[in-house]
């Protein structure tokens, strides 16, 4: 592979002073006033000294400026066209006409010297040889223009020879140096690149271990001076998020809802209904309905719920609007804040359901009948206040502080009658009793006897009701109020 051949010699430029000012050898010249390429002036405005021997200081050599424009013969400078004429354009070398180098590793040849050395009692150096350059053009057979061609021949090939001798300057470590095959250079190449991996591997190897040890024996040192406590917390830690389970309860009855309404004339309603739990697929749409009959669900509410762990299994009892009660089981899991369908929902049997035990005989607890007979109009009375929400016949009727038990019944049943009282023989202050109510309906106008335990309390010469429970049916008559 044959050498990159060494760039031009720069042309001449113009500074800011308005003269031709070009870099040859690595020193700046100016053009004077006279033609002549000399070294700028310092400020104080003398001529410099180049090498520092006063009047022996070298001349420029005989030859072409780059740009062709100016030419010296040894002595002086002289402007092409003006003092001499051009040279024969065609006659010219170019530099990018110069012969390549020969191929590695066939060591260059160099030529015989033709230029004039810098200096008459000064040999050029030793490790920059003068190179081949191309053969010289045939002579002319006009005297001047002969010379014009050899002088611009000479300054060309000096200059070449310097910018050849720079370029391989870096590539040759020794004078007489021995020169490298391909091969050679690539397996030298191959080895300083193990060795180079080599060291870098030892040195990461080296500072990690060393790294390792400086910890060790840094913690070792705080653990002798200032031993650590560690505080290990007897506090349970955050319990686990629990269950929303009447969230789920609520999920679970409106899918019930959507789940157990249809009808055969219109299922893309019951498919609609169902898109947000199941999907928009086909499969989903039918949601294992085969797309006959027509039901609507006239109530529905959550009965239980089975709770493990992030599942559950909550239980929807819905009427229908044929006339009876069907009981869905939802599967429903919980899973990073959000409830979602654990599985298809069954059909199941209904609670079962206790039958209640024979009424206990009031001959349990004995009762106090001279007290009954004489609480059963205060107790009455009471009775018809609540439920005709009269505030002020409930608060006189009621125990201080009362009040806020008895909620409006809202106009749902009017006061019939109080049918039995029966008040628990006891003694203190307090005492319970069993109360009878007749109410009516006063839309359908049909009545209904219910039984209320009591709690009594004796305040200011009077016996009052401080607590109604709807618990006392098939239960024996409390011995003591609140029990």
């Amino acid at each position: 592979m044959s050498a990159a051949f060494p760039p031009p010699p720069p042309r001449p430029e113009r500074n800011a002073d308005g003269r031709l000012e070009i870099v040859l050898d690595n020193e700046r010249l100016i053009q004077d006033d006279a033609g002549q390429w000399v070294p700028p002036a310092p400020l104080g405005g003398s001529q410099p000294d180049p090498v520092g021997q006063g009047d022996r200081a070298p001349m420029p050599r005989p030859g072409y400026t780059p740009d062709g424009r100016f030419y010296h013969d040894g002595s002086r400078w002289l402007e092409v066209g003006r003092d001499i004429p051009p040279p024969p354009r065609e006659e010219v070398t170019s530099p990018a006409k110069q012969p390549p180098l020969p191929e590695d590793p066939a060591p260059l040849t160099p030529a015989p010297d033709r230029t004039p050395s810098v200096r008459a009692d000064q040999a050029p150096a030793a490790d920059a040889p003068e190179w081949a350059v191309p053969p010289e053009p045939a002579p002319s057979t006009e005297p001047e223009a002969d010379a014009v061609d050899q002088g611009m021949e000479v300054e060309r090939a000096s200059l070449w020879s310097r910018a050849r001798s720079w370029w391989e300057r870096g590539k040759t470590k020794e004078p007489g140096a021995p020169q490298l095959s391909p091969a050679a250079r690539k397996e030298q190449r191959r080895q300083r690149s193990w060795r180079t991996l080599l060291a870098s591997t030892v040195g990461v190897i080296f500072l990690s271990g060393a790294l390792n040890v400086g910890a060790f024996v840094v913690s070792h040192v705080q653990s002798l001076v200032a031993p650590s406590h560690r505080v290990v917390s007897t506090q349970p830690g955050p319990p686990a998020a629990a269950f929303p389970e009447q969230a789920a309860k609520g999920f679970a009855l409106r899918f019930a809802l959507a789940y157990l309404s249809y009808d055969q004339d219109h299922p893309e309603l019951r498919a609609a209904a169902l898109a947000p739990y199941l999907g928009q697929s086909p499969a989903s749409a039918s949601a294992n309905w085969n797309g006959r009959g027509k039901q609507q669900v006239l109530q529905a509410f959550p009965d239980s719920i089975q709770i493990q762990g992030a599942r559950a299994v909550v239980m929807v009892d819905a009427y229908v609007s044929t006339g009876r009660w069907v009981y869905l089981a939802v599967p429903v899991v919980h899973d990073r804040g959000t409830l979602s369908l654990a599985g298809d929902p069954a059909i199941v049997a209904p609670p079962r359901v206790t039958p209640a035990s024979p009424p206990a005989s009031s001959a349990d607890t004995a009762v106090d009948v001279p007290l009954s007979q004489q609480l059963k109009e205060s107790v009455s009375n009471f009775f018809a206040a609540w439920a005709s929400n009269d505030n002020n016949k409930l608060a006189y009727y009621s125990a201080p502080g009362a009040g806020a038990s008895f909620p409006d019944l809202g106009g749902q049943v009017q006061f019939v009658s109080l049918d039995d009282l029966a008040v628990a023989q006891t003694t203190g202050s307090s005492r319970g009793a069993v109360a009878k109510v007749t109410w009516e309906d006063p839309v359908t106008h049909a009545r209904f006897t219910q039984p209320y335990r009591l709690t009594l309390v004796y305040s200011a010469d009077r016996w009052l009701v401080q607590r109604v429970d709807a618990t006392a049916g098939g239960q024996s008559l409390p011995s003591k109020g609140g029990t």
